[in-house]
Order: C-alpha cells, then structure tokens, then sequence
C-alpha cells in the first residue's frame, strides 16, 4: 500500500493542472488577506467626529420625543403585530457604539480571517482532489493503472490518501497567507499591541484543515460518481442556484428545521465551535427567534455527508466499468 501512495503522490506532483489551480487560489489568498488587512485601518478622526456630533444630537431629540414616538408607533400598529414589544425595539435608546465607529478588534477580524480562510481552503480541496480523480477518466489512464495495480480498492484509497494530504497541505498554507496578511494589517494601523490572543484563530484554523480534509473526499466521490471534474463545480453552483431560489421556505413556519440541514449552516457552526441563525416565531407578531446551532451538530452532518458521498464512490469504483 505504502508503494502504491508514493506513485498517486508523485502522479499528483506533476499535474501542472494542479499546481495552477493552487496558484490561482494562493493568489486569492493574498488579496483576501490584504482586504482583511485594509479593514484594520480606524477610521479616520473627522468621521469619528462627526459621528459623535450625529449621535449627541439624535440622543437630544429622542429623550425629548421618545415617548411621543412610542404611542404613535402603538397607535399606528395592528394588535395581532404585538405592538408594544416591537415599538419598544424599534425606538429603543440609541447607543453610543451603534454610532461611533471604532477601530476593528483583533478578536473580531482574525476570526472573520480565519474563518474565510478555511471556506476558501475547502473550496481548493475539493476542486484540486475532483480534477486529481476527473484527469483519470478525462484520459483514460486509471484503466491503465488498473492494470498495473489490480485492487481498485487500494487505488481509490491511496489516491484519496493522496488528495486529502495535498490538499491539507495546500489548505494549511492558504491559512497562514490569510491570517499572516490580516496580522500585518493589525500591526501596521494599529500598532503590535492589538494583536491578541491567538488560540481561537488558530482553532478555526485547525478546524479549516480538517474541513479541507473532508471537501477533498467530497470532491473525489463527486469526480468518481460523475466521471469527471465539472461535477465538483457544477453541483455547488448549482445548489447556489435552487438556495437563492428556494432558501426563503426554511422562513416559513412549520418549515424552519429545514435550517438545519443547510450545508453552510452546519459549516459555520463546526469552523466556529457553534453559529445562531434566525426563524419565524411561531407565535404570529412575535417577528423572527435567534436559533443556536452546536458544534457537535455541524461536524456530525459533515462526516455523514463525506461518508455517505465517499461510500457511495467506492462501490461505484469498484463496480462500474472504467472505460465508459
């Protein structure tokens, strides 16, 4: 077994398809970490005055009129609407930090960075391992390896091993490009120290690693089941599509533990140890509730999709013809 990953991993090394898909994404990386970066900057003293100004002077009128606008706000809103709760959310105090704009915080932009970055670095795993598995039908050589290595169980193994070393590897270090860029940027606007504690980051990273791991497998069983690389493009596109066309049923009541199920939900809430998204109340009037999705729901989604999508390919590998 040990010989047969040696040769998918040199096979991998001299896809040069492969190495400029990585470019490509490395690329990404960088400019993503420079807007990261760019987004460190505080704003400038005028804004932050004037910002000050707006906020002293709506703060005036609304302790002079709130109470006034709260019983227009009542008269004008259906009973079935629950006016009091909403007028009273809607005229609440106003706040200072709602107003003033201050510096970006380090914990605040390293995880959005982090976070980024593992998205990015499963998006290049599961492109890289599909085009890995996709060039082999696309050219016919897997029947020819076949020939060389009989036990189609020990191929698709070894280059699954393959792929997903690669592109953790790939993965690890689009991570350091993004979060190292974006800790520049901290560090030139904000001087050394704004940089802050580095374990959460560097957890999200972790975690970005082990997503990019499973996006590889996800990418292969896609380039197996489909015999080619477009599938491991064309099906997220195309889920985007039917998402943008379909996501506002999961607001629907009755229908809102369809939110669950969501793919970028449960990723959110593994890269982020847990993640909140909203639903109908199902009281009418009541507005939307806050949802909290754990982490242990979000990674357990994910390795049943990877091991679902992964079994599936190996049977179809092991059974399909390799020259259709």
């Amino acid at each position: 077994m040990r010989h047969v990953i040696a040769a998918e991993a040199l096979r991998w090394l001299r896809r040069r398809g492969l190495w400029a898909t990585v470019a490509v994404f490395l690329l990404l990386a960088v400019m993503s970490g420079v807007a990261m970066a760019a987004s460190a900057e505080p704003p400038d003293e005028a804004t932050v005055a004037q910002a000050k100004v707006d906020y002293a002077s709506y703060l005036a009128d609304w302790n002079e009129n709130h109470q006034e606008w709260y019983q227009d706000c009542l008269d004008a809103t259906p009973e079935d609407e629950n006016p009091q709760a909403m007028c009273a959310e809607t005229l609440a105090a106003p706040v200072k930090s709602d107003y003033v704009p201050a510096p970006l915080a380090w914990a605040d932009g390293m995880r959005s960075a982090a976070i980024f970055a593992g998205i990015l670095g499963g998006m290049l795993a599961m492109l890289v391992a599909a085009s890995f598995w996709g060039a082999e039908f696309r050219h016919g050589t897997i029947a020819t390896w076949l020939t060389f290595v009989p036990d189609r169980t020990r191929v698709w193994t070894a280059k699954n091993v393959v792929a997903v070393l690669m592109s953790a590897v790939a993965a690890l270090v689009m991570s350091a490009v993004v979060l190292g860029v974006t800790t520049i940027g901290f560090v030139m606007f904000q001087g050394p120290a704004s940089v802050g504690d580095w374990g959460p980051p560097l957890g999200i990273a972790a975690r970005g690693l082990g997503f990019a791991a499973l996006a590889a497998l996800i990418g292969a069983a896609m380039a197996v089941l489909f015999r080619n690389t477009v599938a491991a493009a064309a099906v997220p596109v195309a889920y985007l599509v039917l998402t943008s066309m379909f996501g506002a049923v999961t607001y629907v009541p009755g229908l809102e533990f369809l939110a669950t199920l969501m793919p970028e939900t449960n990723l959110m809430a593994y890269l982020a140890l847990g993640t909140t998204y909203w639903v109908p109340a199902l009281e009418p009037g009541e507005g939307m509730v806050e949802r909290h999705l754990p982490f242990a729901h979000g990674l357990t989604y994910l390795l049943v999709l990877t091991g679902a999508l992964a079994v599936a390919s190996l049977i179809a590998f092991q059974r399909r013809d390799v020259a259709e």
